[in-house]
């Protein structure tokens, strides 16, 4: 397996590393690749076998290295699944990089990998603040500021919830369950 971290305001600004504050405890840290976030600047290293260290290549990166497109622009959260990463930018702008067999970028295009931050497409044009992202091994989740989820991806063993079992190619807005007991 590869990326399975996360990153967000509430998170210490320095994951995964070997010192962490005192108030921060040491996240839980998977094989593969790696995410830091250091004053809302990316940085990634590990395996990179599907472009999922946003670097425009695939090899493998053994030293944080700067994600160089969002040198100028300020990371907000970070989430990455087996092979992708979904980050959020504080403007509310979402991007996708690494695998996207399953369609878990939710780029709209018929790419089997993007080794570079690639726009997440959304069917209506509007502003999010994003408040929650997760990636699972070929999906993504999203949940923004008005607790309206987004999911896309794999749908296989119906993790997306959306009462089908089909492929969501782009972020599909959940619908709130009806009664709940």
């Amino acid at each position: 397996s590869c990326c399975r971290c996360s990153y967000s305001r509430s998170s210490s600004p320095f994951f995964p590393c070997e010192s962490h504050p005192s108030d921060h405890p040491p996240p839980t840290i998977h094989p593969g690749c790696m995410c830091i976030v250091i004053l809302q600047d990316l940085f990634t290293f590990g395996k990179n076998s599907m472009g999922q260290l946003g670097q425009k290549h695939t090899n493998k990166v053994t030293v944080p290295e700067r994600v160089r497109m969002f040198a100028k622009l300020k990371v907000d959260l970070v989430a990455c699944g087996n092979h992708h990463t979904i980050v959020t930018l504080v403007d509310g702008t979402m991007y996708g990089f690494g695998s996207n067999a399953e369609h878990q970028l939710g780029i709209h295009e018929d790419l089997d990998q993007v080794s570079e931050p690639t726009l997440v497409h959304f069917p209506k044009k509007s502003k999010h603040s994003w408040i929650a992202v997760s990636c699972g091994t070929s999906h993504s989740v999203a949940l923004d500021a008005k607790n309206t989820a987004f999911v896309w991806g794999s749908n296989e063993e119906g993790q997306l919830g959306c009462g089908k079992d089909t492929v969501q190619k782009v972020p599909h807005q959940q619908k709130k369950p009806g009664h709940v007991t």
